[in-house]
């Protein structure tokens, strides 16, 4: 069975080192490859103009190269959001996916701990669950804490979660967390058509749609190293109303 990581990139040169690496060292822990299992990566880059796919092409190539590990890079000369880079790399890979493979997205700036990627990959393979959403719960090191505006992400994001679920039906404790991971039947069917940080929001109602089905959701934890805007941090205020906005049409649209 093979696992096709779908992975965004903006402008990331600064963190995409980190980030490659901590992949690399949990991919090899996860002993994936050794139980006869694939690996795939779609570099999914949205127009970056400061170095980041050069950087990405440099560091896959020194250390996740091998057998069983694949990579893909899909290229957007202008930048036009995250939903919509997403939702260019899916089309780009629905031909190429088989059917019983295990799709995941995952970000490229590094403040989710890769570990929980092989730990859900694994839930899905066993069938446990049909589709896992990711759930961040903060570093417990007080410099994170003391990030400019914490507090007040953290209760934007609550508010946000409790807005989705009341309208998808799901019970999930972070719908924005950016770790999903689903099998390939369950998910590359989906019809997204956000273009910016709605994109978790619309998954997440459009999986609600198919609670009928009788899908297994599984959530999981994730650690998360938060990072502020002088690290590169995107998104903010302006996304809030898109994500409203994508629970109420998932639900009635």
């Amino acid at each position: 069975m093979g696992l096709e990581v779908i992975v965004p990139i903006y402008n990331e040169v600064r963190r995409l080192d980190g980030a490659v690496a901590a992949l690399a060292l949990q991919l090899k822990r996860s002993a994936l490859l050794e139980r006869g299992h694939t690996i795939r990566f779609w570099w999914a880059d949205d127009g970056s103009t400061d170095g980041s796919l050069e950087q990405l092409n440099s560091l896959v190539s020194a250390t996740m190269s091998g057998t069983g590990i694949s990579h893909r890079v899909i290229r957007r000369e202008q930048n036009q959001g995250k939903g919509s880079i997403l939702r260019y790399a899916v089309e780009t890979a629905r031909s190429e996916i088989a059917a019983d493979s295990i799709v995941a997205f995952w970000d490229a700036d590094g403040e989710l701990e890769p570990s929980a990627l092989f730990e859900a990959f694994w839930l899905v393979d066993s069938k446990a669950a049909d589709i896992v959403f990711g759930a961040r719960y903060f570093a417990m090191q007080s410099k994170y804490h003391e990030l400019p505006g914490m507090l007040t992400r953290a209760c934007a994001n609550f508010l946000l979660t409790w807005f989705s679920n009341r309208f998808s039906g799901l019970r999930l404790s972070d719908v924005h967390c950016c770790a999903r991971i689903a099998r390939a039947n369950v998910l590359l069917p989906l019809r997204f058509v956000s273009t910016g940080f709605d994109f978790e929001a619309e998954l997440a109602g459009l999986v609600g749609r198919q609670r009928h089905l009788g899908l297994k959701i599984r959530e999981i934890p994730v650690a998360y190293r938060p990072r502020d805007r002088g690290e590169g941090k995107k998104i903010g205020v302006r996304d809030v109303l898109p994500q409203l906005r994508q629970a109420v049409r998932c639900r009635f649209f």
